[in-house]
């Protein structure tokens, strides 16, 4: 096809010449929007599109992207019949459907040996098959960056300094046109193909297979909005039709018409020509590969592709290590459809998430304490005067609050959407408008999280400077905040990808790539993939990079679909459901460590009051006990202060109950009888080890006995009968809690929590010897623990009957697959993959809050496999 789309005719290439000697001639307010000057009536007979040239949806389909900054690049434009596009849509459409359905045929006859022979070969022996079907292919990952950057240097010296539109001549038109076609012949397949590289899918042999697999049983219509972001190239060909891009007349020219290219029913002829080349350049690739790993020997080969669904089945995860990797490029995933159903989901298990590390903060004084500690300490704290200090370490305290209350508002957005779109969702089809409300609730929970992560990139922008990542590269002196001896965006890319990604991201008005971009690399320098050393994090911000994750998945989700909604931002009906949409946050809050706190004077008190109290020793004796009790006193007194504080905030609000609550519960956790029980219990096993050890020792001094204790930390760790007679007493006792506290928001609390917590009667698990050892650390509190690998655990978890699946960035969701299937979310700690032990310990308490379990769950699985 590439002969095909490079035809020019004479009076096309005589149109250049002359268009190059006077570009101002050709435009001029009189001037058609997106007509190309000169262009023969003869070639077609469509009209062209009545919008603006503003319109960013048709502008996007005809115009070059730096169309107003460069004319000379429009002037390159071949322009093409009707009859010359029509062979050249088709031609593609043809070819990819040939591709695609020969890779269908080998799967279906032949899909156990394709993965069998594809996986057996090895990074070397996979980039030779690679380079043999695509010569040209990139080698590199991410390289988008690389070659913009080299693709500046060449267009920086082709030009003069300080040029403008009326200094074009043919010289230098001719060398920006050289420098372009250079450019585009080493990069092509890349700039239609960006994530096809030969690290890829040399390094991780799920990544072809998945490619393979997704493409194949998925129709080309379901990926264009895809391959569309994917593009990173402009405009080349020109003719005014519009070519349909769903259903049966996939490819067919069609004159423009304005809904339904606002729809994305049909896209205009220059953008879509890339759309499709796009694919038939990936479909091609992709049969010669099919064709290179099944070349010899495939008489003998079982026809069989039983194995090959299974890994379908999967998302082909079995292909790396489960939970080493947080989320797969987008090519490499399914399609990215919008499905309200899933997006729902998504966000319950990242409410989870963060509802109960909120839990564990306001639970576990130790756990809170160490959070507090990895910030306080850092260079950019101690830059700041005294009262930055504070302001800074309240709001760090209280960030998860925000953090929490911020997912969950758009979790309620999100079941508002699924509420209003659930009875119309037969009656979405490409080619027709959307029904109404459907397209009015898809608008308007598309606003929410375009704001909430306009949010979390001020957060991001905190974060850099508030963690100890980027201590190194920032400069705190003098009252500002910037790098240290980096000059430019290209510099810094070559010294410190990870930093230039996190600052490209922010940076919304200088962007180079789209945020995709920047979180897919990210959680790629991030993970440990291949021979390439990850990049270290710290645990905050590499939670928030998880967060930003997934509201981009969602928001790419709707952006990709089909069709798109019809709306303005006055439009009546999306105006009345907008009153009915769940309010957003207070003053319109979306960050968590941006705003500071106005009750900074009331918190700040409290707060120093936990920061002075040391962290207890880990070895636990009376010394340490105490400590553990004054930092516990100490940490209920700070959350005490924030319920008040925040009860009194909302309570002048005007909003619902349900509104209120929602707010609240987030700092109400020690103000629960489970709080009440946890603690009493906890304290009386602290009481009860130390005094046991403190007996064994006296025991050993005098040489009493010498018989052994049985099991001293087991015992000492059990509530025994008394200890349950003493909590049962204590309980009955009144309570001394303020009168203001809200005793019936308390109790509708503890219904909630009671309900979301029940469990299923106790059941022993059958573990291996190294998943027993790990596991009865994380529940018995007296063993004294090392750091534990973050895929040891992983892989504790899976030997305990759960599956792990990545949930967005850092984030990884454990559910069981047997009993009562519940779920948990845990963040892959940051910055060594180490679980340290007061967080292990924290998280045991998470599993055993969730799943039930405690020291007697495990046991030791028999080495024949018999349980």
């Amino acid at each position: 096809m590439a002969a095909v789309f490079g035809k020019h005719d004479e009076r096309c290439v005589k149109y250049k010449q002359d268009v190059t000697q006077g570009l101002g001639a050709y435009w001029d307010d009189s001037t058609p929007a997106f007509a190309l000057p000169n262009y023969p009536s003869e070639y077609s007979k469509a009209p062209l599109p009545t919008c603006p040239e503003t319109c960013s949806i048709c502008a996007g389909h005809y115009l070059p992207p730096d169309n107003e900054k460069t004319p000379a690049m429009r002037i390159t434009m071949a322009m093409h019949s009707d009859a010359h596009a029509s062979i050249v849509t088709q031609g593609y459409v043809k070819s990819i459907r040939a591709d695609l359905q020969h890779i269908k045929q080998r799967i279906d006859s032949h899909g156990d040996a394709l993965q069998n022979r594809w996986r057996r070969r090895n990074p070397k022996q996979r980039a030779s098959l690679i380079r043999t079907a695509m010569p040209q292919i990139y080698g590199q990952n991410f390289a988008s960056a690389n070659i913009a950057y080299d693709f500046k240097r060449k267009i920086s010296v082709a030009l003069p300094s300080r040029l403008s539109a009326r200094h074009y001549n043919d010289k230098t038109v001719q060398n920006v046109k050289s420098a372009k076609e250079e450019h585009d012949e080493k990069t092509r397949n890349n700039q239609f193909l960006p994530y096809l590289d030969l690290q890829t899918l040399s390094e991780n042999p799920a990544s072809l297979l998945a490619l393979l697999h997704n493409r194949s049983h998925t129709d080309p219509a379901t990926w264009a909005m895809f391959d569309c972001e994917q593009l990173e190239i402009g405009v080349q060909s020109y003719n005014p039709h519009c070519v349909v891009l769903y259903g049966k007349f996939y490819g067919s020219l069609i004159p423009w018409n304005a809904a339904s290219a606002h729809r994305q029913d049909i896209v205009g002829y220059p953008k879509a020509t890339l759309i499709l080349e796009a694919q038939q350049i990936l479909t091609t690739f992709l049969r010669k590969m099919v064709d290179l790993v099944l070349a010899n020997g495939l008489e003998a080969a079982a026809q069989d592709r039983a194995q090959w669904d299974a890994l379908a089945v999967s998302d082909f995860q079995t292909e790396r290590v489960a939970g080493s990797l947080s989320r797969r490029l987008g090519a490499y995933r399914a399609p990215p459809c919008y499905r309200i159903d899933d997006i729902v989901r998504m966000l319950v298990e990242r409410c989870e998430v963060m509802f109960e590390e909120l839990l564990l903060q306001q639970h576990d004084s130790v756990y809170f304490r160490n959070y507090l500690s990895r910030v306080s300490s850092t260079a950019f704290m101690a830059a700041l005067d005294e009262d930055a200090r504070q302001k800074q370490a309240v709001t760090h305290a209280l960030g998860y609050v925000l953090w929490a209350d911020v997912m969950r508002v758009a979790l309620e957005h999100a079941k508002f959407a699924q509420f209003v779109q659930k009875p119309h969702e037969d009656q979405v089809k490409p080619g027709k408008p959307l029904p109404a409300e459907y397209a009015c609730a898809l608008k308007l929970l598309e606003q929410h999280l375009t704001t909430v992560f306009a949010g979390q990139l001020k957060d991001l922008r905190r974060l850099r400077i508030l963690t100890r990542t980027f201590e190194a590269q920032n400069n705190y002196k003098g009252g500002q905040i910037g790098l240290c001896k980096i000059e430019s965006r290209e510099e810094l890319f070559r010294l410190d990808p990870l930093l230039w990604n996190v600052i490209g991201l922010e940076d919304n008005r200088d962007r180079e790539h789209e945020p995709t971009f920047y979180l897919e690399y990210l959680d790629y320098l991030m993970s440990e993939s291949g021979d390439h050393k990850r990049a270290n994090l710290d645990h905050l911000l590499a939670t928030h990079i998880s967060n930003m994750t997934l509201i981009d998945d969602i928001l790419t989700a709707i952006r990709c679909h089909r069709p798109q909604p019809e709306l303005s931002s006055d439009d009546e009906l999306l105006k009345r459901l907008a009153k009915l949409a769940p309010p957003g946050l207070p003053e319109l809050i979306h960050t968590g460590f941006t705003n500071w706190w106005p009750e900074q004077d009331t918190l700040w008190p409290p707060l120093k009051a936990l920061l002075d109290v040391p962290l207890p020793a880990a070895k636990l004796s009376r010394a340490s006990l105490a400590q553990r009790k004054d930092l516990r006193r100490a940490s209920e007194a700070f959350w005490a202060v924030v319920t008040h504080i925040m009860m009194g905030r909302f309570a002048a609000l005007k909003e619902s109950t349900n509104q209120i609550y929602g707010h609240v519960q987030l700092v109400m956790f020690t103000w629960t009888t489970d709080y009440e029980k946890e603690k009493i219990e906890e304290e009386e096993t602290w009481e009860r080890a130390v005094r046991l050890q403190e007996e064994e020792q006296a025991r050993l001094k005098q040489t009493i006995s010498s018989e052994p204790l049985t099991e001293p930390c087991l015992d000492a760790w059990r509530l025994g009968e008394t200890a349950q007679t003493d909590y049962v007493e204590r309980k009955q006792k009144a309570k001394t809690r303020p009168a203001d506290a809200g005793i019936a928001l308390v109790e509708e609390i503890e219904e909630q929590l009671h309900a979301v917590h029940l469990q299923e009667p106790r059941v022993q698990l059958a573990v291996k010897a190294e998943s027993k050892e790990l596991f009865d650390g994380m529940f018995t509190s007296s063993a004294e623990l090392a750091d534990v690998s973050w895929l040891a655990f992983v892989a504790a978890m899976i030997d305990a009957g759960c599956s792990a699946v990545p949930n967005g960035g850092s984030a990884v969701i454990f559910r069981q697959t047997t009993g009562t299937k519940a779920a948990i979310g845990f963040h892959r700690p940051h910055p060594d993959a180490t679980i340290s032990p007061v967080l292990l310990r924290s998280m045991g308490k998470r599993l055993a809050a969730r799943f039930g379990w405690d020291e007697e769950t495990f046991v030791e699985r028999e080495k024949n496999g018999v349980k």
